[in-house]
């Protein structure tokens, strides 16, 4: 677990950023099985909090996924898009977007859904 923490500090280093404690800590939480909630202000880093840990866990060589490692919910339409805003921004290649709350759902991703799931 020791690399996969280091390898999210490295991405974080990698953007010029510096993780705050709260989300090492939710990392740590996350890839030691634990689930829950993060609650901070507006624009203090929740959405990488808890993407990271996600993405982190992935094992982009697997053949056939066991489900979704995550499901996202957001209250608000504005969130949704800026989680998914994140994810392209970042070019998260390993994260399978399956639609977001008012949009259709992505045709290559539901291809990828029966293809994998």
């Amino acid at each position: 677990m020791v690399d996969k923490l280091d390898a999210g500090k490295k991405w974080f280093e990698v953007q010029g950023w510096t993780p705050f404690a709260f989300q090492l800590q939710a990392w740590n939480h996350h890839l030691t099985g634990f689930s829950g909630l993060v609650n901070a202000p507006t624009g203090s880093g929740k959405t990488y909090s808890l993407l990271i840990p996600i993405l982190l866990e992935s094992n982009p060589g697997k053949q056939k996924s066991t489900g979704p490692t995550a499901i996202w919910i957001t209250p608000i339409r504005a969130l949704a898009k800026e989680g998914t805003g994140h994810v392209e921004k970042r070019s998260l290649k390993s994260l399978r977007l399956l639609g977001t709350v008012g949009e259709p759902i992505n045709p290559e991703a539901w291809e990828w859904y029966y293809t994998n799931i």
